[in-house]
């Protein structure tokens, strides 16, 4: 009885909070088609330049809605805008975590959000790097710029829009096209719609400055400063009200 009345009020905690700030530090440095890409160096330059990586970005988050993450937690994202940078080994203090129509400055389409939200519950393959390999990771970025840029016009083979981009260089180590698998999985998102199909949503970090990037609400909640440094007040404050509830409907009965 107790855990009856327990459960349902920490979950609309874990699920009210929204549009605060995080502070986080990227991932340092990579190796790319044989080359290293160090710290201080863009991650994207909005430009098929061979050597430079599309990918997962590692960020560590140190901080979040003013108050220290601790541990801090080590996450995988992805960008959003194309023409944005964000730096390899850099903290970030500036960001805000919002909804995906906030992205790009509160720019992005209506068409574009959905899209992203149908990519993700198709095909993210989960909130640790370990989940990502160099072909998925890639493939899910250049779908994720895809979506953002050219919203609705999913091919990037041949020679539609931006297939050079595309096509210039995005191949794996293992001989497999990156852009093939970013093509099938585009084909599937421009027949799905899927605006909700899971306990989470993909939700973006945004910055006027830089590189917005797609974020999980997963694991938005699992930073919840509530959660993570006031645990044990919670939990007592939950148990005194349940008890003073239980007591009440005995002495009314």
């Amino acid at each position: 009885m107790l855990l009856g009345c327990f459960v349902p009020w920490l979950l609309a905690l874990e699920g009210s909070v929204h549009a605060q700030s995080i502070q986080f530090t990227v991932m340092s440095s990579f190796d790319a088609n044989g080359e290293n890409i160090p710290a201080g160096d863009f991650v994207m330059l909005g430009q098929s330049i061979p050597g430079y990586w599309a990918g997962e970005i590692d960020i560590t988050v140190t901080q979040y809605a003013g108050q220290t993450v601790s541990p801090a937690s080590t996450v995988p994202t992805f960008c959003i805008e194309l023409t944005q940078d964000i730096n390899l080994g850099k903290s970030y203090t500036d960001f805000t975590i919002g909804t995906l129509a906030q992205a790009d400055e509160g720019t992005l389409t209506a068409k574009a959000a959905q899209d992203l939200t149908t990519l993700y519950y198709l095909f993210y393959k989960g909130n640790s790097s370990s989940d990502w390999n160099a072909t998925t990771a890639t493939a899910f970025q250049l779908d994720c710029w895809k979506i953002t840029s050219n919203p609705g016009n999913y091919v990037i083979t041949g020679s539609s829009a931006g297939s050079t981009f595309y096509n210039n260089g995005w191949v794996t180590t293992q001989g497999t096209s990156v852009v093939d698998l970013a093509q099938s999985w585009l084909t599937a998102v421009s027949g799905t719609s899927v605006s909700a199909g899971g306990t989470t949503q993909p939700v973006a970090l945004t910055s006027s400055s830089n590189q917005d990037l797609l974020f999980t609400e997963y694991i938005q909640e699992h930073l919840v400063p509530f959660k993570v440094n006031a645990w044990p007040g919670a939990a007592a404050l939950a148990v005194v009200v349940c008890v003073r509830m239980r007591r009440r409907m005995r002495r009314a009965a």
